[in-house]
């Protein structure tokens, strides 16, 4: 199932894997005192669920998804998910890739996409939606110390501000301007059921990007999903 987070229909936006909730706490953890606080803490949050509990899915239910971002004039949407695909250059119009034109309505009517980039440690190039010229696609970076300038410890797949190595990469077979790296080493979050969980991967690093999208629209609210680009590189 799919739609807003209903406490009336808890059925249908309910977390049954722990994956959605990890990233819903990095995009926008209160800033309460307790556990931690997300990028964007008075965002409006929606929960789209498009995966089951092993965290597997169809396609056709993420376009859905998508659907519904587009009918409720969703402005930010992070999708810490994805499979094997490519980009064709033309919205999907030229491989009939439904997901990929999905995308592209979307886009189209104001959704900032963030993506994970994939943790294949490969090109992003085959791997979508990353692939996608449309979206923002996000690689993972290791941080141990919450400071710039690599002089932290190393952390389990990087040294101190480096390349994750099991993120994907981008090489200029994508227009590397929509491509960005955020922290998505041991990252601390919400999880399902209460309590907090740390995990790795790009999918924790995408949604640190969908928060600071987020941040940028709160001041910038008639910004296209090209320019909140273009913001968030400069």
């Amino acid at each position: 199932g799919f739609g807003a987070m209903d406490p009336a229909k808890p059925e249908v936006w309910r977390d049954d894997q722990g994956h959605g909730s990890h990233v819903a706490g990095t995009i926008a953890g209160l800033r309460d005192g307790k556990g931690v606080v997300g990028v964007a803490p008075a965002v409006s949050l929606y929960a789209v669920k498009v995966l089951d509990a092993e965290g597997s899915g169809d396609y056709s239910t993420i376009i859905a998804g998508l659907e519904w971002c587009i009918k409720n004039k969703i402005k930010v949407a992070n999708m810490s998910l994805g499979g094997s695909g490519a980009d064709d250059g033309n919205c999907g119009l030229t491989n009939s890739d439904a997901l990929h034109k999905a995308i592209c309505r979307a886009v189209k009517d104001g959704v900032t996409f963030a993506v994970a980039a994939g943790n294949s440690g490969v090109d992003l190039k085959g791997f979508v939606p990353a692939a996608y010229n449309e979206v923002i696609a996000v690689t993972a970076l290791g941080d141990s110390d919450g400071r710039p300038c690599g002089t932290g410890v190393p952390t389990s797949y990087s040294a101190d501000d480096t390349f994750a190595s099991f993120s994907n990469y981008a090489t200029l077979t994508v227009d590397l301007g929509r491509v960005l790296a955020a922290p998505g080493v041991s990252i601390l979050s919400t999880w399902r059921g209460g309590g907090y969980n740390t995990i790795s991967g790009t999918s924790m690093a995408s949604p640190h990007v969908a928060g600071a999208a987020a941040l940028y629209l709160a001041t910038h609210p008639f910004a296209t999903p090209a320019s909140v680009r273009e913001a968030l590189r400069a």
